[in-house]
């Protein structure tokens, strides 16, 4: 069964709901990749995270840092994790989260995501599953209360710079 047909068989999900499933699911996913990932997926760790901490703009970071949770469950090699997220992901594809997130990023949210990333592939790389896990949780536990409990943010996040060049050193 695939994520498509999985999610029209399921009613829709708030956005708490999803970043609950979240919160749950993805620090053992994190524990998994630290266990299972191969130098391949390691590799393809650190350049999706090199690509969002770089990104031009919005457009650019989202599609990475999507694609770096994606390649975290990809770690695994567990097909049916593979599934249960896709239907998560099917969710957050929707118009509104496109807008939730775009109204709860700015630049101090972002450059926190961006530490909390490269701290979760560093763990991962290390094969420190224990600590994986934690980074993940404190991560998901940030966007959620930054999502769902204060979604307002500051700025515009199509307007935000979200290349600072200290970004690199403070997060090394």
């Amino acid at each position: 069964v695939d994520g498509g047909s999985i999610l029209h068989q399921t009613p829709l999900s708030s956005p708490a709901e999803v970043m609950e499933s979240r919160l749950t699911v993805e620090p053992v996913l994190a524990t998994t990749a630290a266990l299972r990932a191969t130098d391949e997926d390691i590799d393809y760790l650190r350049h999706c995270l090199d690509k969002g901490e770089n990104a031009a703009d919005w457009e650019a970071y989202v599609l990475w840092v999507g694609t770096l949770h994606r390649s975290v469950e990809k770690a695994t090699h567990n097909g049916l994790l593979l599934c249960v997220l896709e239907t998560i992901n099917t969710i957050r594809q929707r118009k509104e989260w496109g807008q939730l997130r775009q109204h709860a990023l700015n630049a101090e949210r972002h450059q926190t995501y961006c530490s909390q990333h490269r701290a979760v592939v560093e763990a991962i790389t290390g094969r420190n599953a224990q600590r994986a896990a934690a980074l993940m949780q404190q991560h998901m536990s940030t966007v959620m209360q930054n999502m769902i409990a204060d979604p307002g943010a500051d700025q515009d996040a199509a307007t935000i710079e979200i290349n600072p060049p200290q970004l690199h050193t403070d997060t090394l």
